[in-house]
């Protein structure tokens, strides 16, 4: 069974470099992009969540169906609405995930949980999410 890991810097008070990156999220009226930040992402956050990817990948297509994906993401405690969302900004209507989308939508469930109750979850994402230069275990930028 597949767990959501937690990330390091997120939830254990460790103090991990930052990155700030602009998001569309809460824009009305012409007002400026908020400033969200995304703490960089580790190689080794990266090598879990990729093998998170490979266990549900069973079919070795280097991508999984939301089914898939439904119980790991439900193991993090989130809300449905809040998984939704987050599906919504990574994959839009895609009903399947690629590993760099997985990365994503983990990296974003962590982030999420970290904020605590009434998080919410940006409504873009900025061109290199997340932060880090481990992206190319996700399978790079495949749409």
């Amino acid at each position: 069974r597949v767990g959501v890991p937690r990330m390091a810097g997120l939830n254990d008070g460790d103090s991990a470099p930052v990155a700030t990156r602009s998001s569309a999220a809460g824009t009305t009226n012409g007002a400026h992009a908020q400033q969200v930040e995304f703490p960089m992402m580790t190689a080794e956050r990266a090598r879990m969540y990729q093998t998170a990817f490979e266990q549900l990948d069973t079919g070795n297509r280097r991508m999984v169906s939301g089914t898939a994906c439904f119980g790991t993401f439900m193991q993090s405690g989130l809300s449905k609405g809040a998984l939704k969302d987050i599906w919504d900004v990574v994959a839009g209507q895609s009903a399947e995930l690629n590993g760099h989308q997985f990365i994503q939508c983990m990296y974003l469930i962590d982030w999420v949980k970290a904020r605590g109750p009434g998080a919410v979850v940006p409504k873009a994402l900025p061109a290199q999410f997340p932060p880090g230069d481990a992206l190319a275990l996700g399978g790079g930028q495949e749409q």
